[in-house]
This record gives structure tokens, C-alpha cells and sequence, in this order.
């Protein structure tokens, strides 16, 4: 979310997953280019939106040159998780 070059380092995002609602603020951040090939921004991530998208599929809406939806599939992350909680100190998620 944000793109420096149309004068946005940063946005505000909305994550649902199930019945919670969490808001999210991005910031620009340039060394995603080098790591995954595309630019980017980021955000922090509070430890109950993680633990909802390990469960279930979100959905972010925001804006960048305009506004942005799309699906978070929790697949992944559900399939990493043990490994994830372990090394965070999280719990595992109910069977």
C-alpha cells in the first residue's frame, strides 16, 4: 500500500479475517525490491491478525494509485505455522 513515486510512502489498510477487523498502516519500504522482485511496502502484523490467517482466509482493502482488495490465503501460513509458533513462542492452532 503507498508508492512513493505518485507521493505516497505510505497507507492505511483494513485486514478481515472471520468476525475481526484489524487496521494495518503501511510504510514504503525499498529493500523489498532486492528480496522478492517486486517493490513494496510493509506493515507490522499484531501477533491476533497472524493467528486469524493461519485459521482462515482474510481480505486487505486499501489504496495505492487506487483502491486494492484482495484474498489472503491462510494455506500457507497454516502449513508453516508449527514451525512459526515454535520459533515465535506462539501457540498451535486448534485442530
Amino acid at each position: 500500500m503507498g508508492n512513493p513515486d505518485f507521493g505516497a510512502s505510505g497507507r492505511a489498510a483494513k485486514l478481515t479475517v472471520g468476525q475481526e477487523s484489524f487496521s494495518l498502516a503501511f510504510s514504503w519500504d525499498d529493500s523489498i525490491l532486492e528480496q522478492v522482485g517486486n517493490a513494496g511496502s510493509r506493515s507490522e502484523l499484531p501477533v491476533a491478525a497472524l493467528t486469524a490467517l493461519a485459521r482462515y482466509n482474510g481480505r486487505i482493502e486499501g489504496t495505492n494509485t487506487g483502491p486494492v482488495k484482495a484474498t489472503i490465503r491462510s494455506g500457507g501460513l497454516k502449513q508453516h505455522w508449527p514451525v512459526i509458533a515454535r520459533t515465535c513462542g506462539l501457540p498451535e492452532l486448534p485442530r
